[in-house]
């Protein structure tokens, strides 16, 4: 009987150690599931992320990359920190830095435009054509106001030519 008693306890306790085991590998097995769903998700948005900022990018709209950039630091500051957004961090910080240099050199070339078109009769063409060439290259990263204007510069210099044309005509 008591061999009997110590049988049935060690049963029990097998039966109680398989549940036990099953329920640990269940839940060892929807922590795992669920960790994997966690990190496909996170790996997923911030792809979405990545391109949003690439197309902010591309698009010239620095401001917004910047304060998006700025809003990363504070809520993912891993994905901030990792090798995408670092170097277009870099990029954008360079882009800014060169878009000073430009826009302080296009200040300067307003200041000569006017120059010029106060004495359009002593401006040689070329110099103009190369001048207005540099201004659209200089005007590229700074925006539609800044090659506007330059396309402004080019069209005055035209109508002007075109008058100086046909006023030496008549005079013919």
């Amino acid at each position: 009987e008591e061999r009997l008693a110590a049988m049935v306890q060690a049963r029990q306790r097998k039966a109680r150690l398989a549940v036990v085991v099953s329920v640990v590998v269940v839940v060892v097995l929807l922590a795992a599931g669920g960790w994997i769903l966690y990190n496909v998700q996170v790996s997923r948005r911030q792809a979405a992320m990545s391109a949003e900022m690439d197309q902010l990018f591309k698009s010239g709209e620095y401001g917004a990359l910047q304060l998006y950039m700025d809003g990363l630091r504070q809520s993912e500051p891993g994905f901030h920190q990792s090798p995408k957004v670092s170097d277009l961090r870099r990029q954008l910080e360079r882009v800014l830095a060169d878009r000073e240099g430009y826009q302080a050199r296009f200040e300067q070339m307003q200041q000569e435009w006017e120059a010029i078109r106060r004495s359009y009769e002593q401006a040689s063409p070329e110099h103009v054509q190369r001048f207005l060439e540099e201004a659209r290259t200089v005007v590229q990263t700074l925006g539609r106001d800044a090659a506007q204007r330059v396309q402004s510069w080019q069209q005055g210099w035209e109508r002007w030519q075109e008058r100086r044309r046909l006023l030496a005509d008549q005079e013919l």
